[in-house]
């Protein structure tokens, strides 16, 4: 995916409401991929509670946790920073818990 225009200041030639549109029809795009992506690491968390009970592990790993809020924090990228990107993960982590079942 490629935005539409790179920056504020290529605006002088194009008509406002028209980029305005096309910048709205692309975050609309991302969001949809967002989406895809989250449910997908859901699935992926049922498969791993699955397992985890097969082997009679613990569901919740608060290592884990923090050892994926680490990864992500150290790959946040501008303009997005560490505690932005944290803070978010913080919420996915905790919805891939509530679909487990939110099992300690």
């Amino acid at each position: 995916m490629t935005a539409p225009v790179a920056s504020a200041a290529d605006l002088t030639d194009v008509v406002p409401l028209q980029v305005l549109a096309e910048h709205r029809e692309y975050i609309d795009r991302i969001d949809q991929t967002i989406v895809a992506l989250l449910a997908e690491r859901v699935r992926i968390g049922l498969v791993l509670r699955d397992i985890k009970h097969a082997l009679a592990l613990p569901i919740r790993s608060d290592s884990r946790e923090e050892e994926v809020l680490a990864r992500v924090r150290n790959g946040a990228a501008e303009p997005l920073s560490p505690t932005a990107v944290e803070r978010i993960f913080h919420a996915i982590i905790a919805e891939t818990r509530a679909a487990q079942g939110d099992a300690q």
